[in-house]
């Protein structure tokens, strides 16, 4: 585990972090984009994120790869809550792989 502070939401499942600047995405975990026609659920997700943690929070983060765009893959806890687990359950994002991974359409 590695602890890390948060510089920014960028949205529904990606953080900004310090060590150094560094790109997160939360591993397993696929929240609608804050751009084009996912626009309002892409928003609700990210308002969730900002209910869970904020800017400045301390968080752990077991990290797995980076992916393609360079961004770190990982599982991401505060005061030992799984995040990714409870943004899943919640039902504010689904479980990411690319087989289901909607890339900008909704069915």
């Amino acid at each position: 585990m590695i602890t890390a502070r948060i510089l920014k939401i960028t949205d529904g499942d990606t953080l900004q972090i310090e060590i150094p600047k560094l790109s997160l995405r939360l591993d397993f975990v696929d929240a609608f984009e804050t751009k084009g026609i996912e626009r309002e659920l892409g928003l609700k997700a990210k308002a969730w994120m900002e209910q869970q943690l904020s800017v400045g929070d301390e968080i752990q983060i077991d990290p797995k790869h980076f992916d393609i765009y360079g961004r770190l893959i990982a599982t991401v806890f505060e005061d030992g809550e799984n995040i990714n687990g409870k943004m899943l359950k919640e039902g504010v994002a689904e479980v990411y792989s690319p087989s289901n991974h909607n890339n900008g359409k909704l069915d």
